[in-house]
């Protein structure tokens, strides 16, 4: 077998081994609790407004980013001036 296709066999069944094992092995309602947990704290829900807001930010400076130059004309007589 080449390296590649043990790799990929062996990520497949780590991925299986994984999901079998967390189904089989934690509880729905240790599951529930912990939910319940992250909604009621507050650093976390204050992280989570942060993050929103970062993100909010990052997209709105892309979308004023000005869209790519299909006409190269100008930048070659801004060369020609240097």
């Amino acid at each position: 077998m080449s390296k590649f296709t043990s790799f990929l066999v062996g990520a497949v069944l780590g991925a299986a081994a994984g999901f079998a094992a967390g189904s089989l092995l934690v509880d729905d309602d240790l599951l529930d609790d912990v939910k319940k947990k992250i909604k009621v704290n507050e650093k976390l829900q204050d992280l989570k407004k942060k993050y929103d807001n970062g993100t909010e930010i990052v997209k709105n400076q892309l979308a004023s980013f000005p869209k790519s130059v299909e006409d190269d004309s100008e930048l070659k007589d801004f060369d020609d001036i240097v």
